[in-house]
Order: C-alpha cells, then structure tokens, then sequence
C-alpha cells in the first residue's frame, strides 16, 4: 500500500514539460494556418494574433502562464480585458478562435488544438499521478531503484493517507502525485448521507447523494506538515462554483489547519501516534492492575502526549497517570521526583507543552474546546493529521448553521436555526456590507419574488405594530453607506421611525416593480433612502428559515391560497432528536396561527413557547406552552394584528404591500405530550413542534376551511 516510486519516475512529465508541449502544439498550428500569427512566446506568455483576411480585421490576445499552469492561467484582450481562465493554453485558444471564427462567419479548422472533450484532455495530457495509478499490488517488489531527484512524500503523508481509507473506507480519499514539482493534491470525500437530512441538505443548498469534496494541496509533499499550509478548496461534484456551505467550510478549515501546523511538526505527530497506538494496547488489557480504585480509561491520549512531551517514557508515563487517577500534573511530579533537576518548575513546563487535545488561540483564530458536547472539540490525533481534519469536519457540518458565517463564533442570540448566517456582531456586519467578506457564504438575495415579498410584509408588519419594541427582534444592523465607519441601524441604539421610513421606500420600490414602473430596483431605492436596499438585504439575508414557495401541483387543495409555501426551520439536531422521539411516540399534524408581525422573529428565532414571557399574546388559559389546532379555522382566530395607524392599500398586488395578511403554519407535533382541549392544543416541549408548510391569506381569503 506503500507509493510505487518506480512508476512515478515513469509517469511523472511536470507541468513544464506540459506548458512546454501546449506551446509547441499551438505554434505549429499558427505555422500553418493563415487565420493565426504567434507574434512572440516564452514559458511566461505567448502573443498570439488572429487576422481576417477579407476585412482586413485583426485582434491580438495575450496569455500569460503562472508556475502551477493551468492554474492561474490569464488571457489579455486587446482591449484591455483581463480573465483568469486557470485553464490549458490548447482549450483557451480553441475557445477564442472559435469565437472570432463565428463572429465574422469564418470556417472553422478541424484540426484546432483543444478542439474535444476537456475531461479527455485531462486525462490524457495529465502531469499528476493518481492514487489507483501508484498502489503497489501484493506481489510488487517494496525494494524501489534511485528517484533521480523526484520528489516522494513524506513517510508520515503515505502513513495518514492509509490510516484515512482504513476509517473511513477506500472512497474517504484521493489523490494526485506531481513528482516532478513535489505536490501532491489530496481530496477528502465526506459522505453526509447520515449527517444531513434531506429538508437540511436542500436549505443549505447540499445534494445528500454526493460527497462534498475537500481538496488539500499540498506545495511541498516531501514536507508534509513541515511545509507551507496546505491550499484548500471545497465542493460538490456538481457544484464547484457556486457551492455557498464550502465557503464556510473552508474558512473554519483555513483557520482549524493553520492554527494546527503552527504547533505540529511530523516528528510529533508520528511520535504521538505510535505512543497512542501503544497506549491502546496497554489500555485494551495488556498490563498489570495496579490499583483496584482505577480504571483503564483514566490513561488517556492526551495524558500521555501531554506527559512523554516533558521527556519521559511511554511506559513509565503510562504506570505515573495509573497511579496519579488520570492527574497530568501529579503524574508528572511522580516522575520528576527521580530526576536530578528542580521539580518546582514541573508545572510551569507542563503548561508550555503543546496540548494535541486543548489548544487555545488569540485573535481571528478559533478556540478549541474540550468539552464532549462542543463541535469545535479537537479530535483525537491517534490516527494522523488527516483523520484529525476528517473528523473535525464531520463534527463542525451538524452545526454550521449555530455559527456565524465569518467570525465562527456562536450567534448572539442563543436559539438556533436552520440557514447559516451573518451574526448582528458590529465587525461582522461591517465586514459582510462593506467589505464582501464570506457575501457567498451568507444566504443570497432570494429568487422567488414572493418569498422575498413575504419576508418584506413580516418584518414591515413588525416595526409598524404596537409591539414593535418586543416583536421587531432581531433588529436590524446596517452600516452607512454614505460613512462605512458608521452603524446608520444599530441593534444597541434602537430607532424604530428611522426603520419605519426605510421601510415605506422598500415596499413603494418594491410594489412598483411588481406593477412595472420600477427600472432598477436597486438604483430606485438608492435615489430614495440610501439605507433601503441594504436593510432589503439584512431582511432576507438574515432568514434563517427554508422557505419555498409550492407549485401548484404540491398545494393542499383544501386551502385555498394560492401562497402556500414549505418551511423548515428546524436546525439538524433539534430534527434528529424529533425524529428519533417520532419513532417513539409517533406525530401528528395540527396549526397555528400567529399575527404577521409575529413572523418576522420566528422565522428567525424559531416557534418558542411564549408561554408567561413578553411575548405572549394571547394568555395561557389552557396551560403553558405552543397552542395549535387540528382545524385552520380555530388558529386563524390567532392571527390578528397590532398595526396602530398604518392603513392597507387595497389596490396593492402581490404581498409586499399589504398588513393584514393572514399567517398560519401546518406543523408536525410528537403526540404523547399534547394536552388537548376540545380543538385546543398544546404542546409544551418547543423542540416537540416543527414547522412543515406555512399558508398566507389576504383578508378576502380568510374563511373557515375547517
């Protein structure tokens, strides 16, 4: 299983050799075609000149190349344009001849280099060597002849990369060998068919049936964890451009992998790895009972690296912690009292050894807990560097959506929901509207005008009610656009009539659009009030609900709105836990109803028990907890509004416009708890009701449906 040397010298070209060998091929075919001239070229760029011999008309192009071609790959219109393509140069000349070739109505040469499939390509010209590519069978001779100067990996990379196939299973990784340049690309394949469910995976944009894709490279191969901190990219098969969770995902691993390499090296990684696969043996029942009063777990990993880090032997680390019941501090002074140096300076020493389980930061980098529970838990290093990162991966996607999408802190608010978002932290905001940091990350500007009209009415709803000082929760913080140093929102200086009057610019643009007056909607709401459309944007970038609005051929018949749409709210642990209690006691489906203005902080916050709390409505004669009904027209009684004198337009299309709409949600409910009076329900557990469809009326509509 060891990498077959031999065959790497024999596979192996290089990425010079390759940009050595698409010049070549691009300059004999300008040699003999008349619709192209190679003015000039180096292994840094080639000039290149079409020319339209009829008119006369000629364009030049010139494309550079970066050491780790085709990566970084740039073209440089005439005209002053400048791509980065990251492609070969035969597929990026294919591509600009075939379009001066259409644009003049020219023949198009059959023998174009780059004229085929680009995967075929790839594959065919490729300067890398692949994992299927380099496995030794059984039978190969281990015994490999002199490498010439190409590089290898690093023994300990050969050893993680076996150690992650055998954990996670062969498909778990991949990889690509450039001998010739001492990289080597590794990919993480994390299957998150058991991580996700599908209702999750669709919000975050995720398809469950394929891996997602964490790409390693790693410049110095032969260094591994010595070197430079890997590059990271990370995907789906179907989706490499746009994938808005791998953002995410590789910022936290960014920041997870840097802080790591600052304080390993590989010798204390395979140290601590063949200390820990000892200490498993010793652990598993190899030694002596030295204590009735202790138990085999108090030796540790951690324990022991903590300890043979000061200097001291495995064996002898392992008999100290037995007798010291797990103390790192006291088994530690054990050992030292046999040593000739002062032990005073023992615990002194103990703290400046790196800790492979607890190590803690400053700054913008993260800070990794011990406790169990926490998903920033640093795992166990037993098995490499490379199981290390799978692992912390595996933990950190059940939770993405409980941490801000650039800070990686907890949100502010301590309930969570399903979307990953921006937290109301003021240097995230500032960073999110002013600067663009992680703006693919955050949830986009939503497609479905009526899911976006739909948000606007919830959060206008709210500032406009009565209630607005307890309902208009989160409230909004907005950096100025005129003074980017300066909040024109903020969260800690509340002015609900400033909101108020932003608010009447978005919904008047937003009206006129759906009417076709509006030009621009951005531009429209500028020349009004500059704050409009990034209070728009805060408004739909910080739903944290998956809400999509039904075709109707997925509408419930029997309510008869044509605004029915799918939401869940439910973060994936809170729907594991309901599941796993649906399984036990069964569910069932009933409403509720609650005023729009309401709305606004539950698809935020999620449906709580107001029960006793400041936001409680309606009192709680039937007892504490989430009232629902199993007939619409009974919640439909709790849907009306506190909107002081704002008036409905009437004439109004569409949502945006109106206040009285009528919000109720169709949600499923763990049966056993339920106390139940007549068509009066309540749930007193919040994490026992999930949200499945949600239905709006416009007054007109509101009629009992039983």
């Amino acid at each position: 299983r060891r990498f077959n040397s031999q065959y790497i010298v024999i596979m192996a070209q290089g990425r010079k050799a390759r940009l050595q060998s698409d010049l070549e091929t691009v300059k004999q075919f300008c040699t003999s075609s008349t619709l192209c001239k190679v003015s000039e070229y180096t292994n840094e760029s080639i000039d290149l000149l079409l020319v339209h011999s009829q008119s006369k008309i000629e364009k030049s192009f010139t494309i550079h190349f970066m050491p780790d071609y085709p990566d970084g790959t740039t073209l440089c219109c005439g005209s002053g344009d400048v791509q980065v393509l990251n492609k070969a140069l035969p597929f990026i000349f294919c591509s600009i001849l075939t379009e001066f070739c259409q644009l003049h109505g020219l023949p198009l040469p059959d023998n174009i280099p780059g004229n085929h499939d680009p995967l075929e390509r790839q594959v065919s010209d490729c300067s890398y060597v692949t994992a299927s590519d380099v496995m030794s069978d059984q039978d190969e001779d281990e015994d490999d002849d002199d490498m010439g100067g190409i590089s290898q990996p690093h023994p300990l990379m050969e050893d993680d990369l076996v150690r992650v196939a055998d954990k996670f299973g062969q498909p778990a990784v991949d990889y690509k060998l450039y001998p010739s340049i001492d990289e080597i690309d590794v990919f993480l394949n994390v299957d998150i068919q058991y991580i996700l469910d599908e209702d999750t995976a669709s919000a975050w944009g995720v398809k469950v049936d394929e891996p997602i894709i964490v790409f390693l490279r790693f410049k110095c191969m032969s260094l591994y964890l010595d070197g430079t901190v890997p590059e990271i990219k990370v995907y789906q098969p179907s989706n490499k451009d746009n994938f808005c969770l791998g953002v995410q995902i590789r910022k936290i691993l960014e920041v997870f992998i840097t802080t790591q390499l600052k304080e390993l090296s590989c010798q204390q990684v395979e140290e601590f790895v063949t200390s820990a696969s000892r200490g498993g043996e010793v652990a598993s029942g190899g030694g002596e009972d030295t204590s009735k009063d202790i138990t085999v777990h108090t030796v540790t990993d951690e324990a022991i690296a903590r300890v043979m880090a000061l200097g001291f032997e495995h064996q002898q680390t392992v008999d100290a912690i037995i007798k010291a019941n797990g103390d790192v501090g006291e088994a530690s002074m054990m050992l030292s009292c046999d040593q000739p140096d002062d032990v005073e300076s023992v615990e002194e020493d103990l703290k400046k050894v790196p800790n492979l389980f607890l190590r803690q930061t400053s700054g913008a980098q993260a800070q990794f807990s011990d406790n169990e529970e926490d998903p920033k838990k640093l795992p166990s290093l037993a098995n490499g560097f490379l199981c290390l990162v799978m692992e912390y991966i595996l933990q950190r996607i059940k939770t993405l959506n409980e941490y801000c999408v650039i800070c990686d802190e907890k949100h502010v608010f301590e309930c969570s929901l399903l979307k990953p978002c921006v937290c109301t932290r003021t240097l995230c905001v500032f960073s999110f509207q002013t600067l663009g940091v992680m703006a693919d990350a955050a949830e986009a500007i939503a497609t479905d005008s009526d899911v976006v009209d739909l948000l606007i009415a919830m959060a206008n709803a709210a500032v406009c009610s009565s209630r607005k000082d307890v309902i208009f929760d989160p409230y909004p913080s907005i950096v100025d656009p005129r003074n980017p140093s300066l909040l024109a929102l903020d969260s800690k200086n509340k002015n609900h009539d400033q909101v108020q009057k932003i608010m009447r610019v978005i919904v008047g643009c937003r009206q006129a659009a759906i009417e076709g007056k509006g030009t621009h909607l951005k531009a429209d709401m500028d020349r009004q009030n500059s704050c409009a459309f990034p209070l728009m944007q805060w408004i739909l970038a910080s739903n944290r609900s998956h809400i999509v609005l039904l075709p109707p051929e997925r509408r419930i018949v029997s309510m008869k709105t044509q605004y029915q749409f799918l939401m869940v709210s439910s973060p994936p642990a809170k729907e594991h836990a309901f599941q796993k209690a649906k399984s036990s006691h069964g569910s069932i489906y009933a409403f509720h109803g609650s005023a729009i203005e309401n709305w606004h902080s539950i698809v935020r916050k999620g449906l709580l028990n107001a029960s006793g709390t400041k936001f409680q409505m309606h009192g709680a004669a039937y007892g504490k907890g989430i009232y629902l009904s199993p007939l619409s027209s009974v919640s439909c009684g709790y849907t009306r509004g506190n909107y002081g004198k704002v008036q409905e337009d009437q004439q109004c299309k569409g949502l945006v416009g109106r206040n009285n709409l009528i919000c109720m949600a169709l949600c499923e409910v763990i049966s056993h708890e339920i106390k139940k009076s007549g068509d009066i329900w309540v749930c007193p557990v919040e994490d026992h009701v999930c949200t499945r469809f949600f239905f709006v009326f416009v007054p007109c509509q509101c009629t009992s449906h039983g």
